[in-house]
């Protein structure tokens, strides 16, 4: 670090105005809403026609959900005219201090030591007026600022770029699914086409709450997979679970014996016709079930809907199972490219903290 660093507390380079905060209940801005924001812990709740602050201040939470989970106060820079609640601190930023360096410095700040409170943490005037800060002379401050100010920038592009990879993968895996279970001239001639009432039964799971469950390792499912166990079930084999209520178009391929609820439906091969069910498994998560919720209330979807959703495949076992191998590869390939990208997930998440970190140890000045 420069020599021309030094050690401050934050108190020596703000004033704090929290004596001028006053909290104004929900009931209580009803009837004076208008143009200036109103401030809490987790941002801006409000607004209404009367302001407290006029001018640039730094607004650094006190307390809330946010302190226990992230174990950091989260800043803000308020600009113009506003109110505050009582959960957020109010400081002045000193002239010669870039109030930007400092909101950096805030959200850099480790609060496990001095934050007060085990279900709510709080983070009090004193404590954090006391907090220590690296702080270099305005000119450096700036520099910093800029750097970091950049570095965030492309850190959200990076974030927003792998969400839209993670999408992508997902819908080339369909569509390489859909490809084979599709294309004839992909496997030899012979596919079944139609309806899927013509292959398959559906079933009406059945009800089973929760107080009457008795120990057991059979799994129960409900629209959004295994809400549960029992010692007995309702399906003796591997089947299908479809979500019908709630979660509507929901898909479970079962391991065995299961036992779906009165939320679900479940389904069965017809007697005499050659699918696999892990191949309809695939077949039927090419089709957008969810679009057959037709309710206005409550989700819903009704098994006729999901009777005449057509379906094709090829026929034969054997002509099926190495179709699977192919839709099998398609996923071990998906896998480990999650698995990368988990990696390249967890280390993104972990730059933002080591940029800060090296801010207030002087090394990107």
């Amino acid at each position: 670090m420069e020599t021309d660093w030094k050690l401050s507390k934050l108190g020596d380079l703000v004033s704090c105005e929290d004596g001028k905060r006053v909290p104004l209940n929900k009931s209580q801005r009803v009837n004076i809403k208008g143009n200036y924001p109103y401030w809490g812990a987790s941002g801006i709740v409000d607004y209404i026609n009367k302001y407290a602050f006029d001018g640039e201040y730094l607004l650094i939470s006190e307390d809330g959900e946010n302190l226990s989970s992230r174990r950091k106060p989260i800043s803000y820079i308020a600009d113009g005219k506003f109110w505050v609640n009582n959960h957020i601190h109010v400081v002045k930023v000193n002239k010669g201090v870039n109030i930007r360096y400092l909101m950096y410095f805030v959200e850099n700040m480790d609060l496990s030591q001095i934050t007060q409170g085990s279900t709510r943490p709080k983070l009090n005037q004193k404590d954090l007026l006391a907090m220590q800060i690296n702080t270099p002379p305005k000119k450096i401050q700036d520099i910093i600022v800029v750097k970091l100010d950049t570095f965030f920038k492309e850190f959200e592009v990076l974030k927003q770029e792998k969400g839209k990879a993670k999408d992508n993968h997902e819908e080339i895996l369909q569509s390489a699914i859909m490809k084979l279970t599709s294309d004839k001239t992909e496997l030899q001639k012979g596919w079944n086409d139609g309806e899927l009432r013509q292959f398959v039964e559906i079933m009406y799971g059945d009800g089973l709450p929760k107080r009457t469950r008795k120990e057991g390792k059979i799994p129960v499912y409900g629209s959004n997979g295994i809400i549960g166990y029992h010692n007995t079930s309702l399906v003796k084999e591997k089947t299908i679970i479809i979500g019908r209520k709630g979660s509507v178009g929901e898909l479970h391929l079962t391991e065995g014996e299961c036992y779906p609820i009165d939320t679900t439906y479940y389904i069965k091969i017809r007697l005499g016709v050659q699918l696999d069910l892990e191949m309809l498994y695939y077949l039927l998560k090419g089709v957008d079930l969810k679009s057959l919720d037709k309710s206005t209330a409550i989700p819903g979807i009704n098994r006729n809907d999901i009777y005449a959703t057509r379906i094709r495949f090829p026929q034969g076992m054997v002509t099926q199972r190495k179709l699977l191998t192919e839709i099998r590869a398609i996923l071990d390939f998906k896998q480990n490219i999650y698995a990368q990208q988990e990696i390249v997930e967890r280390n993104i998440s972990n730059l933002p903290q080591s940029v800060l970190s090296k801010a207030f140890r002087g090394e990107l000045a």
